[in-house]
């Protein structure tokens, strides 16, 4: 079934100096029930292993997420796993953006994951959490809230790299433009 609104994603990212591969995933999904899921990690530290970390939480979480399994449910489930999985230390953030496509309700869940910008009525919302990243404490501690949402609103999501100070610029960026793509290739130059 068609839903009403569709998700347009436009993703830029940059290696760390010295590093040829990114430590950071992301995969955008609908659990085919009419949401869309954009969802974004970044393992600790830089190159392959950070990038192997990164990759195996986001799509362990959108299998769980396709089998049913409810998003505070899951990200207990991969924490464990996370835990378990080696001697070494192994962790990574996860930041999810679920929209209803028939609705535009959106839920931000955040663990341990960078700020996110909305732009909403000609408004910026940032929402931060203190939560940790997965893999790091026994118990999975998960942000989680709800957003009324409109067509033409735009949600900007980091790893990392942008620092506090760049936030000011992006709210500029976010109120005096409508084009993603010129948005987040702004942000991108600019970045560390």
């Amino acid at each position: 079934e068609t839903t009403q609104y569709k998700l347009d994603v436009y993703s830029a990212s940059m290696c760390a100096t010295n590093s040829e591969e990114t430590g950071d995933y992301f995969t955008t999904f609908s659990d085919g029930i009419g949401n869309g899921y954009v969802v974004l990690s970044d393992g600790m530290g830089s190159g392959k292993n950070a990038s192997l970390e990164s990759r195996m939480v986001v799509t362990m979480f959108k299998k769980l997420i396709n089998s049913g399994v409810e998003h505070s449910s899951a990200i207990k489930l991969i924490n464990s796993i996370m835990l378990t999985k080696s001697s070494d230390e192994a962790f990574a953030t996860l930041d999810v953006i679920k929209i209803n496509l028939d609705t535009a309700y959106l839920t931000i869940i955040k663990s341990g994951a960078s700020a996110t910008l909305i732009r909403h009525n000609n408004q910026v919302i940032k929402i931060s959490s203190t939560t940790f990243p997965i893999g790091i404490v026994n118990e999975a501690d998960t942000y989680s809230r709800n957003f009324e949402f409109d067509p033409n609103d735009i949600i900007l999501m980091f790893s990392d790299g942008i620092s506090e100070n760049q936030y000011h610029y992006i709210k500029e960026l976010l109120l005096c433009s409508n084009d993603l793509r010129f948005i987040v290739d702004e942000i991108c130059r600019k970045a560390r």
